[in-house]
């Protein structure tokens, strides 16, 4: 399943996209207020991908990744987020900061 919007695709994760997210996930600025405030190591953001995906496969919903329409570059991820254990239905999103 993909959203088009006029200015974003929100579609499955790529291999291609990781080199992207674990910039952006490394972004202190970015991470400020997600998980425990601090910017993620590689290995971390690798793990945090994996966890997306099989998210979608587990549940039927999840966190899409958010690609830019004009340029197809990858931009953060935008969705939906209900880990087990999780409070409830949670709507979330990170973006590189030059897409704030």
């Amino acid at each position: 399943m993909e959203i088009e919007t006029e200015r974003m695709l929100l579609r499955a994760w790529r291999p291609e996209d990781f080199e992207d997210f674990a910039r952006i996930s490394s972004d202190p600025e970015v991470m400020r207020y997600i998980g425990n405030g601090q910017p993620a190591a590689r290995s971390e953001a690798w793990r945090t991908m994996a966890v997306f995906v099989g998210h979608w496969s587990l549940r039927g919903y999840g966190l899409w990744a958010a690609e830019e329409r004009g340029t197809g570059k990858f931009i953060g991820r935008i969705g939906l987020w209900n880990p087990e254990g999780w409070p409830g239905l949670e709507v979330g999103w990170l973006l590189d900061r030059a897409h704030w």
